[in-house]
C-alpha cells in the first residue's frame, strides 16, 4: 500500500483520534501516490512490508528525508544537514557503529535497573490527593536516565536540564558543549562518554555526540514513557494482572499500538518501485508511516485491539536497519523497569482530567496526561 489522494491536515482532529481507522480508510481508498507538505512532495508507504523495506534499504533510501520531513511538519527547531541522524556517508556509518558497540558494552538494562533516582521521581509524588501530569514526569525521568547513560556529571545536571527544557536553545547549547568538553578532560568520566574516551575519541567529538544523542532521544524517551503510562491506565485490567514474566509482552504491545514515533522519512537515491507505489524517482522522498504499518491487518490480527499476548512481530516504531534508533534498547529497558516498580508498589492510575494530544504528524503522544495515583489493596 502506498500513496494518498487527500489526507486531512495532519494536525487535524481525525489524526488525533485514538482509533486511527478513519485515516487508514482514507489512505486505502486513494489513488494518486504523493502528498505535498510545504514545499516538499512525499510518497507515503504505510503497509508493514513497504515501511520495513524503506527503512532497512540504505542502498536505495538515505536518511536525509527525515530532515526534510521534520522541516516540512515541525514549526520549531533547526535541522542542519550535518546532524548524524540525516547522514549516510562512510564516516557517519563508522560513528554509528562505534556508538552501538559502546552502548552495548555499557549493559543498559543493568544501568537502568540500578538508576532508581528516575523511578523515585514517580513514587516520591505518590499522594492520592495529587494530580500529576504524566508527560512532565516522563520528561524528568528521561533527563535522569539519559544523563546517567551518557555520562553527564551531577555538577552539570542543572545546565543539562535547562538545556533540555529550552529545546536546545543556542546559547545554552554552546554553554553545555564547552562545559562537557572541559569535564571530559578529567579522570572521573562515566557512561557512554567513558567508553568513547576508551576508543580514543577527541573530547570535542564526544561532547558533540552526547548533545546530538540527547537531542535525538530525550523527547522520544519522554513520549515512550508517557504512552506507557497512558496504556497502563487505559488498559488497567491487563496491567494489574500482569505477571513479572509478561512485562516485556505488555511493553511490546504498548510500543506497537502507541508508538512514540509515527512517521519516518527517507530520500530515494535512485529510481525505484515500492510495492504498489511505482515510479519513485531519484531525489524524491518517501514517508514510512510506521504508526499505520503497526496496524497492518496482514501482519497483526485485530490490529486495533490491545493484546499483550498476541504473536510478537518486530516493531518499526524505532526504525529498522542501519538508521534504527540507537536508544531503542534503552527505552525498552526503562519501560520494563517502570512497569516492574509500579507492579511491586501496587501503584495504579486514574485519568484525572482532559487529555491533550501532541499536535504532530511525526510523533504520537500526549502533552497533557493528568493522572491520579491510587494504591491497590491486597
Amino acid at each position: 500500500m502506498c500513496g494518498v489522494k487527500e489526507i486531512p491536515d495532519f494536525s487535524s482532529e481525525i489524526w488525533h483520534q485514538l482509533n486511527r481507522e478513519p485515516l487508514l480508510e482514507v489512505l486505502e481508498s486513494s489513488v494518486p501516490k504523493s502528498k505535498r507538505l510545504g514545499e516538499t512532495t512525499f510518497h507515503i508507504a504505510y503497509s508493514y512490508d513497504d515501511c520495513k523495506y524503506v527503512l532497512q534499504n540504505s542502498d536505495l533510501f538515505s536518511a536525509d528525508g527525515e530532515r526534510q520531513l521534520l522541516q516540512a511538519t515541525e514549526s520549531d527547531g533547526i535541522f542542519p544537514n550535518e546532524l548524524l541522524s540525516f547522514r549516510n556517508d562512510w564516516q557517519a556509518r563508522k560513528i554509528r557503529q562505534d556508538l552501538r558497540y559502546a552502548l552495548k558494552e555499557l549493559n543498559i538494562p543493568s544501568i537502568v535497573q540500578s538508576d532508581l533516582t528516575s523511578l523515585f521521581k514517580i513514587f516520591s509524588k505518590i499522594n492520592e490527593t495529587n494530580i500529576l501530569n504524566a508527560s512532565t514526569i516522563a520528561f524528568d525521568v528521561s533527563i535522569d536516565v539519559m544523563s546517567t547513560v551518557l555520562g553527564i556529571p551531577p555538577s552539570l545536571l542543572n545546565v543539562y536540564t535547562a538545556w533540555a527544557y529550552s529545546n536546545c536553545r543556542a546559547d545554552l547549547d554552546k554553554k553545555l558543549h564547552i562545559l562537557l568538553e572541559k569535564y571530559y578532560c578529567s579522570v572521573n568520566v562515566t557512561g557512554l562518554a567513558m567508553k568513547l574516551i576508551e576508543r580514543d575519541w577527541h573530547v570535542k567529538s564526544i561532547a558533540d555526540v552526547i548533545c546530538w544523542l540527547s537531542r535525538a532521544s530525550l523527547r522520544t524517551l519522554q513520549r515512550s514513557i508517557t504512552n506507557f503510562l497512558f496504556a497502563s491506565t487505559n488498559h488497567r485490567d491487563f496491567f494489574t494482572n500482569l505477571q513479572t514474566q509478561n512485562v516485556e509482552e505488555f511493553v511490546h504491545e504498548v510500543l506497537r499500538l502507541y508508538p512514540p514515533t509515527s512517521a519516518l522519512a527517507r530520500t530515494a537515491i535512485s529510481d525505484c518501485n515500492l510495492g504498489s507505489c511505482t515510479g519513485v524517482q531519484n531525489g524524491e522522498n518517501v514517508i514510512a508511516h510506521v504508526g499505520l504499518a503497526q496496524l497492518d491487518s496482514n501482519i497483526f490480527t485485530n490490529p486495533y485491539e490491545f493484546n499483550p499476548f498476541r504473536e510478537r512481530e518486530n516493531l518499526l516504531a524505532f526504525g529498522w536497519g542501519s538508521h534504527s534508533c540507537l536508544g531503542e534498547k534503552l527505552a525498552i529497558s526503562v519501560l520494563n523497569n517502570i512497569a516492574l516498580n509500579l507492579l511491586e508498589a501496587k501503584v495504579v492510575f486514574d485519568f484525572a482530567g482532559p487529555l491533550k494530544k501532541l499536535d504532530s504528524f511525526n510523533f504520537f503522544s500526549w502533552t497533557e496526561l493528568p493522572l491520579k495515583v491510587k494504591i491497590r489493596k491486597g
